[in-house]
């Protein structure tokens, strides 16, 4: 076998072990009464950070929307 060959093998057997410590975290998690709500409050605090860092819009996009459609229409 060449080098190559080997090294997928191996990069397989690493994936395969690490399916199945992904998959008991994801099960321990998964059991957790508190893993909805921390989930939504993790991507809250994200979400919320990227609006506090962005520049407000200065159009609603209608606009541009309504160009486009027009531009389809004459196809």
């Amino acid at each position: 076998m060449d080098n190559d060959t080997i090294n997928i093998k191996k990069w397989i057997d690493c994936w395969d072990k690490a399916h199945i410590e992904l998959t008991s975290i994801k099960s321990i998690e998964m059991s957790n009464e508190n893993y909805l709500f921390d989930s939504i409050s993790s991507l809250s605090e994200v979400f919320n950070y990227a609006l506090s860092y962005s520049a407000p819009s200065t159009s609603s996009g209608l606009v541009e929307m309504q160009k486009y459609f027009s531009k389809l229409r004459k196809k």
